[in-house]
């Protein structure tokens, strides 16, 4: 930990005030310590860093999230040995990617990666933390009622383990 602590005291020495300057700047505050000389009465803070910054996000978000079947692919390397078909290995290689693409949309993966490319534009780095939680998941669920031969709707809950990407600002 004192490495840790030696290098974030190094960090804010070096980076702090320029971080808090392009943060005013990207959010369009304006402050008496931005101006360049001392006659300078302006304070019109120009969008340009804003849209530059959005728009950068965005393309990358494109790139890695667009409208394809799935945002990343998995390969079998080791090609499984307990199937003698391939197309039957290839098939159960997809099955597990979808199950997966569904567990990260539930736990918000995309959006969270959206977030932490969010803060590498602003920052120049990218961090982000890997965070395991049970939570109750609800759905809807019907039964016959044999007594009165009626149909009754109900909820039910479950707990479900969900890994998801928690963005750290620097």
């Amino acid at each position: 930990m004192e490495h840790v602590s030696d290098w974030e005291k190094w960090r804010q020495q070096n980076f702090d005030i320029r971080w808090k300057e392009y943060w005013r700047k990207w959010r369009g505050l304006w402050s008496e310590e931005d101006k360049t000389r001392s006659s300078e009465r302006s304070k019109l803070i120009s969008p340009v860093l804003q849209q530059a910054v959005e728009e950068a996000v965005a393309e990358i978000e494109e790139a890695i999230l667009g409208e394809k079947e799935g945002w990343f692919d998995l390969e079998d390397d080791q090609i499984d040995r307990l199937s003698q078909d391939e197309n039957q290995a290839k098939e159960n290689w997809h099955i597990l990617r979808n199950q997966i693409l569904e567990d990260m949309e539930f736990a918000n993966v995309p959006g969270s990666l959206v977030e932490c490319t969010f803060m590498s534009a602003l920052y120049g780095i990218e961090i982000g933390k890997v965070v395991t939680d049970i939570r109750e998941q609800r759905y809807l669920k019907s039964q016959l009622d044999t007594l009165n031969r009626n149909l009754v709707e109900g909820v039910e809950e479950s707990e479900k383990v969900v890994v998801y990407l928690e963005p750290v600002r620097p």
